[in-house]
């Protein structure tokens, strides 16, 4: 891969996590209002775990200690922090121009190379965790039993609704 087209994969890489949590197409079906907010209450406390692992994973893969910042509905959408630089409110950063090697050397294609796949990664394994919410929220309900909760607040008007597609 030539120089430019690697830093261009790389950038596009960058700006796919702009929702690389979108859970849009995956969006559970709420009975009530009440699951909603017990749905979205549930996954903010489950997200720092999932970064925990995704760092864990990273750091053995490419022996890079990464941390996150999460963004987005809850703090489900996340990018490294260490390779961004904010541009004011809670979205997505700028990718940090430092954080590319100078393209002098096989050494240095490497390094952007390496920066490329942990992208990647990041952003499949992201993909993953949203096309899965359905599965883990109906567990979820299961292991805690919450139908029944749920069930009381049958009356509740349902207000939580997709706000993208």
């Amino acid at each position: 891969m030539k120089r430019q087209e690697l830093i261009s994969a790389i950038h596009h890489e960058w700006r796919n996590m702009h929702h690389n949590a979108s859970i849009s197409k995956y969006y559970p079906d709420f009975q009530n209002e009440y699951e909603g907010y017990i749905f979205w209450e549930l996954l903010a406390s489950c997200v720092p775990d999932e970064i925990l692992e995704l760092a864990e994973d990273i750091q053995d893969k490419w022996g890079v200690h990464l941390t996150f910042y999460q963004y987005g509905r809850n703090g489900a959408s996340i990018a490294p922090s260490q390779w961004s630089q904010s541009v004011g409110g809670s979205g997505l950063g700028i990718l940090l121009y430092s954080v590319l090697s100078d393209y002098s050397g096989i050494e240095e294609h490497n390094e952007n190379y390496r920066i490329l796949q942990i992208l990647k990664y990041i952003n499949e394994f992201w993909r993953l965790r949203a096309e899965d919410v359905q599965q883990w929220w109906d567990e979820t309900k299961e292991q805690l039993e919450l139908q029944s909760k749920i069930d009381a607040h049958e009356g509740m008007a349902l207000v939580t609704k997709r706000v993208w597609e």
